[in-house]
Parts: structure tokens; sequence; C-alpha cells
């Protein structure tokens, strides 16, 4: 992992050690969708192991780039914040939807409980990432990037909630399980991120941005041992600032 952050850091300055450059400077706020499988670890609930499953992702970055006079070339970093939530469910949404159904026939009133586990956990983002203009010709007009980029991800916080019924487990063996999960939770990832960024002027010096990612990968699990094949798509808005 760290020859990655050393070849990506070298095509940063790389790219952006010629002498007619312009600086930018980008806040965007966007998020995503978290696709991936579980395990049949004995953490999953049974009927959810080796399923298909998803998490959400909300995310603020701060993007300092350098992008090369012909317009060719924008090479990017920063720092961010990102926030994962995860949920995982005893039973999938037919299983609620039959014992509804049945609850319906039967004439029973009594709630069906909803069982599951929260995870959510927040991290430092550090961007890094390399973009070609496919757009050169008309640079004033429009700007259309496709590019590279990985972010470095080291988690600051964790939190583990559950829901379940009140007298399955003891107050004592809910912090032993909240434990567990949250051991689970990756103190570092990097997320590789092919995107497509498209740039428009809004006024003189400041652009819009949006970032489409239409697939990330990780670089491991973000939760060890539960969760198989992570992947992410992924979008964001900012505005981008010209500076002199």
């Amino acid at each position: 992992m760290k020859y990655t952050l050393l070849i990506l850091i070298a095509l940063f300055f790389s790219t952006s050690g010629k002498t007619q450059v312009q600086f930018t400077v980008k806040p965007d706020l966007g998020g995503g969708i978290l696709l991936h499988s579980y395990t049949s670890d004995t953490l999953i609930p049974f009927k959810r192991r080796n399923a298909l499953a998803h998490g959400t992702v909300v995310h603020f970055n701060m993007i300092g780039s350098i992008l090369t006079k012909n317009n060719k070339w924008l090479s990017s970093t920063g720092i961010g914040l990102a926030h994962h939530t995860f949920t995982i469910k005893e039973s999938n949404g037919f299983d609620r939807f039959f014992e509804e159904f049945i609850n319906g026939i039967f004439g029973i009133n009594q709630p069906i409980p909803i069982n599951n586990v929260r995870l959510q956990y927040q991290h430092i983002t550090i961007p890094v990432g390399v973009s070609y203009n496919l757009t050169i010709k008309n640079p004033e007009k429009y700007q259309t990037f496709l590019g590279l980029q990985t972010n470095f991800q080291f988690t600051i916080n964790k939190r583990v909630d559950f829901n379940y019924q009140s007298n399955r487990y003891t107050a004592a063996q809910l912090q032993i399980r909240k434990k567990e999960y949250s051991s689970r939770i990756e103190s570092f990832n990097a997320c590789f991120i092919p995107h497509f960024e498209f740039r428009t002027p809004l006024k003189k010096n400041m652009r819009s941005s949006f970032f489409i990612v239409p697939v990330a990968f990780y670089s491991k699990p973000y939760l060890s041992g539960l969760i198989v094949k992570p992947a992410s798509f992924q979008f964001s808005y900012g505005l981008v600032f010209h500076l002199k």
C-alpha cells in the first residue's frame, strides 16, 4: 500500500511539475451506495450469511488541484471526512413480508420484532489522483476529465447499535457483542476510484463540478471477516475556484 501512495504522489508532482500551471480549490459534497456480500461468520445472522447487502456513505472533501496550462492534466490531493453506515439485518425483506402476510391471514396483531445491528464509522480521507481532459479543444466552455483517484481512509470513530428484543441479551452480553462488531471495522483502508468529472463555467474563475464514480474498489473489506467483494457507486457535486 505504501508503494501505491508513493506512485500516486510521484504522478501528482510529475504532471504538475511544469512551468505553466493553474491552481484550483474545490469543496465538494457527495455520497454513494456500498455493495457487498456477507460471509458465513458467526456474527452474521444465519439467514443472511453469503447474502448480498448494501451500505451508504456520505462525504465532504476539500480538494486542491493543479491544472496544466494546456488543460490536459489535472493533479489533485486534499483532505476529507466520510461517514459510513451498514445495517446487518437478521432477515431479508421477503421474510418480513411473508410474516406480515401470515399475520394478516390469521388476524395476529402481535408486532414483528425487527432484529438488526447497525454499524457506523467515520474516517479522515486523503485523496490523491490524476485526470486527463478529454475536451481540451473547448476548455472555456466545459471540461470532461477521466481519471483515477485513490482515497486513503483512516478511521477516527466507531459506533455499534443493536435493535433486538429486550430479553435477548443482558447488558453485559450486549457490551461484549458491541466490542466484537466494533473490532471488525478496519482502522485503515484504501479505495481505488476510476471517475469522470464534468466541469462547466458559472462565472469568472468559478466552475461547477459533477463527479461520478461508476464503480470503486477497496483494497480490503471494510468489515473484516464479515463481508467480501466490496464495491461502490459514488457521486459528488462541488464548486471549483480558479486561483490566480
